[in-house]
């Protein structure tokens, strides 16, 4: 029992962390950045997230939302941005149930991940879902 509290408590905490997220562009939003960025400001309603998160095991998996589907949320015990709710929600099985609520930063990373990116898309979508602009996304526009 001493040895599974750790365990437990570390995968209840860290449950929310996501580490990519991809959006779904249709065929005239990938034609350029700019375009990419126009769909990003005005996102449909079925416009879909990939949200890619590790399980306990440290093995990555994949949920796909609706951006209709995601509401901004507050957890008092656990770092948590946004929840995904409604009739769509995928909670997986008992030995490997998904995560409905995600933390996520309200920027785009930096280094590495920076590259496969497009600066303001991630910031755009972020202000969709969570309903509030960036500090990073304000700086920009004074």
């Amino acid at each position: 029992m001493a040895g599974l509290t750790p365990f437990a408590l570390v995968t209840y905490t860290t449950r929310p962390f996501v580490t990519w997220i991809h959006l779904d562009l249709p065929q005239f939003a990938r034609q350029s950045a700019k375009a990419a960025l126009e769909y990003s400001r005005n996102l449909p309603e079925n416009a879909t997230l990939h949200i890619t998160f590790y399980r306990s095991t440290a093995l990555p998996a994949t949920v796909e939302a609706n951006i209709a589907d995601l509401v901004p949320a507050k957890s008092r015990w656990r770092p948590v941005t946004f929840e995904w709710v409604g009739k769509r929600v995928n909670r997986g099985t008992f030995l490997r149930p998904n995560p409905t609520e995600f933390y996520v930063r309200p920027t785009t990373g930096t280094g590495k991940e920076a590259r496969d990116t497009i600066p303001g898309i991630w910031e755009n979508v972020y202000k969709r879902i969570v309903g509030i602009e960036s500090k990073a996304v304000e700086r920009w526009r004074k």
